[in-house]
């Protein structure tokens, strides 16, 4: 047995080239093959004037008008120049130009938002600036989707249906092993002004930064915490205001509360926090008066420091151990090891945790959100009290649960349970309906956890050749026959794509998305290739012995014959894999050096109203 030194990793985010490509300006380009308009039409070619009045103080959509404007450049539409509403007297009276202007205007919902085209104007209504911010980029779609530089007179009102859309930085370090980097301790720029002007337009309104609640709080309680909060504060600071000129909201992601071992200053100096024990984890238990007022001092010095954060997605069953509900798996219903929390609900432990975290958050920022997601994603059923913690929560708490674990789909005539990342499967599952239920009874938001697996990260050890440690429930046989049937429908619409390609010879943000899809393509037949090439090597590794006794000489020689013959036949086959790997890995290279993007396509937590 011999090993392959593995090439070297990058280890910041400057080596990686898209960067460069996510602070350079975005810039659309129409499709438009009309110019003339049709009878009624309004005509973008007479030109524009934009009217940024929209009541906004502190300049929250200054970047959306520089977008708007920088976006009719982009289409060769004229703006005239750069007008309030009390300077249009100055205008020739004889030149029909399209007026572009906001009004503030209740509606039913924020980020809500009416469009009132006319023959000679355009006006965006809504009752904040993130409707009015949505209202423009919906206004630059509409022109993008057009025939022509025309659009028809008509009225459009669009209601947000899901309130929070959240991603991450997707090159951001992670404050977790193996590298256990923080971002808010490096002075590199993990938000350049483009790439949140891009998330703005792909609608999310959130972005979540991972923390701990030592690194940044101050308090009496424990005041051995918070070593270089000043310089974590102060870049968490900028990246708050950096991102909400885009209508982005900062979220502080955690596993919170979280005792930190023996040694931790705050269990040695207050052993009262100590509360069940798992394996040599010590949980928090949130009982006592103690715990209650460290929760809250730790999170009200935080949003003291940095009161426009959004809210706090915190991790509070699952992961890492926190309270003491952490002592209880989610598949059984087992009690709590712990007397105070003995004696309560399983969901009071959880209500306990989040009431000062709440009230902390909410004398600062009465917007603030608090988000406790339970991350239950094991295949077992979960055990019924799981389902009880709802109507125990503070009724301001957003609930989050996986959307597809547990889920059932018949695969190959067997029923299949998925965990999470499963991408086979729509769902919901019946787990996260029943929890859906359980908050609808309760009164409490509900939120969704949809995520991609991390194909780009290089993080992890080279793997070994035992390949059942992927398949679980799927004999390799099954595994191949079902990438068969996705590789196979994938290839198909990846060939649709090519065909109309030549279509999108000058638009290299269309070609990049299929280019995107044929990388899949490359991807998910590789895997189906690494699938055979094991189920080659056990064919010739694990063939049946025959008996001997069994057979004459002549029968005796030709078995043999035939085993060596199959043999070479299934080494040949792998031998063409590897040769076939090979001139896909080089199609990859001439893809990535295309998108340098690839691989790096984000994940999104979707929380619904």
């Amino acid at each position: 047995m011999f090993s392959i030194e593995e090439p070297s990793q990058p280890n910041t985010a400057n080596y990686w080239a898209f960067i460069d490509e996510l602070r350079s300006e975005l810039h659309r380009k129409p499709r438009w093959n009309r110019y003339d308009p049709n009878p009624g039409e309004l005509d973008l070619r007479n030109g524009v004037i934009i009217l940024k009045n929209f009541p906004d103080p502190e300049g929250l959509l200054d970047t959306a008008w520089e977008d708007l404007e920088r976006f009719m450049d982009d289409v060769s539409v004229p703006r005239i120049g750069d007008l309030k509403s009390v300077e249009l007297k100055s205008i020739d009276p004889e030149h029909v130009f399209i007026t572009i202007q906001a009004i503030q205007e209740e509606q039913v919902s924020k980020e809500s938002y009416c469009i009132e085209i006319g023959q000679s104007s355009i006006t965006i209504k809504s009752e904040d600036t993130e409707g009015i911010r949505r209202g423009i980029f919906y206004l630059e779609d509409l022109i993008l989707s057009a025939e022509g530089p025309f659009l028809t007179p008509t009225t459009i009102k669009r209601i947000p249906w899901v309130k929070n859309r959240i991603s991450r930085c997707f090159f951001g370090p992670i404050k977790r092993l193996p590298f256990n980097r923080d971002e808010l301790m490096d002075e590199v720029d993990y938000y350049p002004d483009e790439y949140l002007n891009r998330l703005a337009h792909e609608g999310i309104n959130i972005l979540w930064l991972t923390i701990e609640f030592r690194d940044l709080c101050k308090t009496n309680i424990v005041p051995e915490y918070g070593k270089n909060r000043e310089k974590r504060l102060s870049k968490l600071s900028r990246t708050v205001e950096k991102c909400r000129r885009y209508g982005i909201k900062i979220f502080l992601f955690c596993i919170e509360p979280r005792l930190w071992g023996d040694e931790d200053p705050l269990l040695l100096n207050h052993p009262e926090v100590a509360g069940a024990k798992v394996g040599n984890d010590i949980c928090f238990c949130p009982f006592s008066e103690t715990s209650q007022k460290y929760l809250y001092e730790a999170v009200k010095s935080i949003f003291l420091d940095v009161p426009k954060l959004g809210g706090i997605i915190c991790i509070t069953h699952g992961e890492r151990t926190t309270s003491c509900l952490s002592s209880v798996s989610a598949v059984t219903e087992a009690e709590v090891n712990c007397p105070r929390c003995l004696e309560k609900e399983k969901g009071e432990i959880l209500e306990a945790t989040h009431i000062p975290i709440l009230r902390a958050m909410h004398e600062v920022n009465p917007d603030a959100q608090f988000i406790s997601w339970l991350y239950m994603p094991q295949v077992l059923p979960t055990a019924q009290w799981t389902y009880t913690i709802p109507a125990k929560l503070p009724k301001d708490t957003i609930l989050v649960f996986n959307f597809e674990s547990g889920g059932e789909k018949e695969q190959l005539g067997k029923i299949r349970i998925g965990g999470d990342y499963w991408q086979s499967y729509i769902g919901p599952s019946h787990r996260f309906t029943g929890m859906a239920l359980a908050c609808e009874k309760a009164g409490i938001e509900m939120g969704a956890k949809i995520q991609v697996a991390p194909t780009w990260r290089l993080d992890f050890p080279a793997s070994g050749d035992s390949i059942g440690e992927c398949m679980i429930s799927f004999t390799i046989k099954e595994a191949i026959e079902l990438c068969e049937k996705m590789v196979d429908c994938w290839k198909k619409g990846v060939e649709i794509l090519k065909e109309i390609s030549h279509d999108f010879a000058d638009d290299p943000e269309r070609l990049k998305d299929i280019g995107v899809a044929e990388a899949l393509s490359i991807q998910f037949e590789s895997g189906l290739n690494i699938l055979r090439f094991y189920d080659l090597r056990d064919q010739i590794l694990w063939n049946n012995p025959f008996d001997q006794t069994e057979f004459n000489q002549t029968t005796l020689n030709q078995t043999k014959f035939n085993r060596i013959f199959n043999r070479i036949k299934c080494l040949d086959e792998m031998e063409a894999i590897v040769k076939e790997e090979i001139k896909r890995s080089l199609r990859m290279i001439e893809l990535c050096k295309y998108d340098s993007q690839l691989g790096f396509h984000w994940a999104i937590l979707t929380i619904l109203p």
